[in-house]
């Protein structure tokens, strides 16, 4: 008898371990054989962008910041990990606030936007003519 509880506890040893290794996510991020991550962790300088803060130039008046930007490594490895190969379209970032905004500046005009960044403005300014009133 007392040999089959050593054969039961034994047995149950083993499947409780065999089931807790089974279970482990070998992807792991934070698992240092991971090429994958390594690989988007390398490359997370290539695609920093610094925040710049708003100022008040001389001639612009006040010109906005813009936002910086990093590699978020594990958001970006979760997506690529179904390939498992590095896709730069895959990539997810996180944006950084510069430190200074318009709102922190004092009251001026904005004559253009920031100069790095891709945007378009439209201003329509309506004349008819001279603004006559009939009396």
């Amino acid at each position: 008898m007392n040999g089959y509880i050593k054969i039961l506890a034994a047995v149950l040893l083993f499947c409780t371990c065999y089931v807790t290794f089974q279970t482990l996510d070998r992807s792991d991020p934070v698992s240092s054989s991971n090429d994958l991550y390594k690989l988007i962790k390398s490359k997370q300088e290539d695609y920093y962008v610094k925040p710049e803060n708003a100022q008040i130039d001389p001639v612009w008046k006040k010109t906005p910041g813009m936002n910086g930007r990093k590699v978020n490594v594990d958001e970006s490895y979760k997506k690529m990990k179904k390939d498992g190969k590095f896709d730069e379209d895959k990539l997810v970032f996180d944006q950084i606030p510069p430190k200074v905004s318009l709102d922190d500046l004092e009251a001026s005009p904005i004559y253009r936007g920031h100069p790095d960044k891709e945007m378009v403005s439209l201003l329509i300014n309506v004349s008819w003519g001279l603004n006559i009133s009939l009396i």
